[in-house]
């Protein structure tokens, strides 16, 4: 009997820590670290308690060989670059242990523990929206009161909203993924969904792409579009919702972006940087950026250099801004095939499961990353695409057999 409550305790323990890791993902904070770890922690105090757990994990794995391998792979290139660039060696090992625990572990062990029935897929989409919720409640707080709520950050009409992220960069791609996937669900499910599921997914699309809008996050204004264009070609192709009810929202989702942009000096600005081509420094990063990458094109120069060298550039950057050439630049062609090949392995998985809402989620993720963000060393977007990977890949689970 004490085992059977040792063991729900542990579940609930769990549980807790998947709700502290999915709320701090954005944040840039201890409390992040410490959720991850957790997760870590309870998995192997769940699988001490438990019989047969090393078998069971080993099948997982064994059944996403294609995914395992490949990171493998990831894993070997950065390793090889790592060796290859003898400065900052201590930093190196250092992401290289972030990737493997922080990330790929973390995979399967949410894959691990959702076959277990540690939690629900409605218990992690339940927290997923009440924490974007809470996020896009607190742009329009810091809209208000020009500092947010959680973290008293400054936002601002002229600044952009940041919400309680570090950068307006960060918050416009957390509220994009929120206007599009609230979107998406509610033109997807609206025959299964009650009134008050409806509502929330409403009033969370209205107010996310307000914060959106607002956060003058270029990038993520072209995530969002492509990521619905793919979503709403593919779902009218497959006759998957009311062809009134996309128009209304569209309709509605066109009349605030109008409404904002006459109102809105600065937002109009940005849209016409954006419409103009203006690349914030990117037009002078990537060619220098292509030198670099051909005087060590097969390996790369390692998981630090690219920062150095971008200080060198522009002052304040620390990201090359664009993920192929991130890859190519720190670990090489070698490094990029494997990269490539993963990315293929994920879409072929989404196109077998013929889900739209994902499809536009992974051209979504493909096009932001080519402006913005780091697919290197973005702990942010790195914890949101392991999210992604598991609700893309968690269907192979019902194949696992011990």
């Amino acid at each position: 009997m004490d085992r059977h409550l040792n063991i729900r305790l542990v579940e609930n323990i769990f549980r807790l820590f998947l709700v502290l890791w999915i709320l701090f993902i954005p944040l840039k904070t201890v409390f992040y670290q410490i959720a991850w770890v957790g997760l870590i922690v309870t998995f192997f105090a769940y699988c001490f308690m438990q019989k047969e757990c090393a078998k069971e994990f080993v099948a997982i794995c064994k059944h996403f060989k294609d995914v395992c391998i490949l990171f493998g792979l990831i894993i070997v290139s950065m390793v090889v670059a790592s060796l290859l660039n003898p400065a900052h060696q201590e930093v190196h090992w250092q992401w290289l242990f972030f990737y493997i625990f922080q990330y790929f572990f973390i995979f399967f062990i949410l894959l691990f523990m959702y076959r277990r029935r540690v939690y629900s897929t409605r218990f992690l989409i339940t927290t997923i929206f009440i924490v974007l919720g809470i996020y896009a409640m607190d742009g329009i707080w810091q809209l208000s009161f020009s500092e947010d709520l959680l973290r008293h950050k400054i936002g601002s009409l002229e600044r952009g909203l940041t919400g309680p992220t570090h950068n307006r960069n960060v918050y416009g791609m957390l509220m994009a993924i929120t206007a599009y996937i609230s979107f998406a669900l509610a033109i997807m499910c609206y025959r299964f969904l009650r009134k008050k599921e409806l509502l929330f997914l409403g009033v969370l699309f209205i107010v996310a792409l307000i914060d959106l809008l607002l956060s003058y996050s270029r990038a993520s204004w072209l995530f969002f579009f492509t990521a619905s264009a793919i979503f709403i070609g593919l779902a009218v192709k497959k006759g998957l919702f009311n062809k009134k009810i996309l128009f209304f929202v569209l309709s509605m989702a066109f009349g605030i972006a109008v409404l904002l942009y006459l109102s809105d000096l600065h937002l109009q600005h940005r849209f016409m940087q954006l419409l103009h081509g203006h690349s914030s420094y990117r037009l002078q990063m990537w060619p220098l950026t292509i030198e670099q990458i051909k005087k060590h094109w097969l390996f790369g120069h390692g998981l630090v250099d690219g920062n150095f060298f971008l200080y060198k550039v522009v002052s304040h950057y620390r990201y090359i801004h664009n993920s192929f050439l991130e890859v190519l630049f720190t670990v090489g062609l070698m490094g990029f095939v494997f990269y490539t090949l993963l990315l293929i392995v994920i879409l072929r998985e989404i196109l077998r499961l013929g889900n739209p809402l994902y499809l536009g989620l992974f051209f979504g993720f493909l096009v932001l990353f080519q402006f913005d963000h780091s697919m290197i060393k973005g702990s942010i977007q790195l914890s949101i695409l392991t999210v992604f990977a598991f609700f893309v890949f968690k269907e192979r689970l019902k194949k696992v057999v011990l």
